[in-house]
């Protein structure tokens, strides 16, 4: 018989054990509902370049954030947005030409928020995805 301390042991160690490989992968994903019946996925990377040796300068930090996500009113909608310093970058695939639209018309919305927060909107590009 496994006693209690034994399982939480065995638990503690497989969540050291997937800390670790995300620390090595410089990737985390999670799988989920975002409520339910509305499956989300959401995985988040460092892009960061590793630094070799003895380089003057760090590259600048670069995340990239990538979601997917269906939802009733908009259907299926992938984003992925490309954070590099204080630059963005979001692509969006909608595959619904109504969401892709709305997507597109409320872009400077985006781009407002964003600059209000000191990042700059580089580029948003929405695709209707059909």
């Amino acid at each position: 018989p496994l006693r209690a301390d034994t399982t939480l042991n065995a638990e503690s160690a497989k969540l050291v054990s997937l800390q670790l490989d995300a620390l090595e992968q410089r990737r985390v994903l999670w799988q989920g509902q975002l409520f339910p019946g509305q499956p989300f996925e959401w995985e988040i990377a460092d892009d960061t370049p590793r630094r070799h040796g003895q380089e003057a300068e760090a590259p600048p930090q670069s995340w990239q954030s990538s979601v997917r996500f269906s939802l009733p009113m908009l259907g299926a909608v992938q984003a992925t947005v490309r954070l590099s310093g204080d630059h963005v970058r979001v692509d969006v695939r909608a595959a619904d030409e109504h969401t892709a639209s709305t997507l597109r018309a409320h872009g400077g919305l985006l781009a407002d928020a964003l600059g209000a927060a000191g990042t700059t909107l580089d580029a948003l590009l929405v695709q209707h995805d059909g």
